[in-house]
Protein backbone atom coordinates (compact mmCIF):
# COMPACT_ATOMS: atom_id res chain seq x y z
CA UNK A 1 0.00 0.00 0.00
CA UNK A 2 1.13 3.52 -0.78
CA UNK A 3 -0.45 6.29 1.32
CA UNK A 4 -3.33 3.96 2.28
CA UNK A 5 -3.92 3.05 -1.40
CA UNK A 6 -3.82 -0.63 -2.31
CA UNK A 7 -1.45 -0.95 -5.24
CA UNK A 8 -0.69 -3.46 -7.95
CA UNK A 9 2.85 -4.08 -9.14
CA UNK A 10 3.85 -5.45 -12.53
CA UNK A 11 7.32 -6.23 -13.92
CA UNK A 12 7.45 -5.93 -17.72
CA UNK A 13 10.35 -7.05 -19.92
CA UNK A 14 10.62 -5.49 -23.37
CA UNK A 15 12.95 -6.19 -26.28
CA UNK A 16 13.40 -3.06 -28.44
CA UNK A 17 15.79 -3.93 -31.24
CA UNK A 18 19.03 -4.90 -29.50
CA UNK A 19 18.00 -3.26 -26.22
CA UNK A 20 16.36 -5.17 -23.38
CA UNK A 21 14.33 -2.98 -21.02
CA UNK A 22 12.68 -3.93 -17.75
CA UNK A 23 9.89 -1.80 -16.31
CA UNK A 24 8.37 -1.74 -12.85
CA UNK A 25 4.77 -0.52 -13.11
CA UNK A 26 2.57 0.41 -10.17
CA UNK A 27 -1.21 0.79 -10.46
CA UNK A 28 -2.68 3.01 -7.78
CA UNK A 29 -6.46 3.44 -7.49
CA UNK A 30 -7.65 6.91 -6.49
CA UNK A 31 -11.42 7.06 -6.29
CA UNK A 32 -12.75 6.48 -9.80
CA UNK A 33 -9.30 7.00 -11.36
CA UNK A 34 -6.15 4.92 -11.58
CA UNK A 35 -2.62 6.24 -11.58
CA UNK A 36 0.07 4.30 -13.44
CA UNK A 37 3.64 4.99 -12.38
CA UNK A 38 6.31 3.37 -14.54
CA UNK A 39 10.02 3.03 -13.87
CA UNK A 40 12.19 1.84 -16.79
CA UNK A 41 15.81 0.78 -16.97
CA UNK A 42 18.04 -1.44 -19.09
CA UNK A 43 17.40 -5.02 -17.96
CA UNK A 44 21.06 -5.40 -16.95
CA UNK A 45 20.54 -2.66 -14.31
CA UNK A 46 17.10 -3.66 -13.02
CA UNK A 47 18.21 -5.73 -10.01
CA UNK A 48 20.44 -2.97 -8.68
CA UNK A 49 17.90 -0.18 -9.34
CA UNK A 50 14.73 -1.89 -8.12
CA UNK A 51 15.27 -0.77 -4.53
CA UNK A 52 15.58 2.85 -5.76
CA UNK A 53 12.28 2.48 -7.61
CA UNK A 54 10.59 1.02 -4.54
CA UNK A 55 11.84 3.90 -2.38
CA UNK A 56 10.75 6.44 -4.99
CA UNK A 57 7.16 5.18 -5.27
CA UNK A 58 6.69 5.78 -1.53
CA UNK A 59 7.00 9.51 -2.27
CA UNK A 60 4.19 9.43 -4.88
CA UNK A 61 1.14 11.47 -3.99
CA UNK A 62 -1.79 11.85 -6.43
CA UNK A 63 -2.51 15.43 -7.44
CA UNK A 64 -5.61 16.96 -5.96
CA UNK A 65 -8.11 18.23 -8.52
CA UNK A 66 -8.47 21.97 -8.55
CA UNK A 67 -11.97 23.37 -8.53
CA UNK A 68 -12.90 25.79 -11.31
CA UNK A 69 -12.67 28.63 -8.77
CA UNK A 70 -9.01 27.82 -8.01
CA UNK A 71 -7.81 27.59 -11.62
Amino acid sequence: AIHQHTTGQLVVKIQAGETQITQLVYTIPDGQRFWLVTYSTPSSEFAQRREEFEQSIITFSPLQEMSSEES
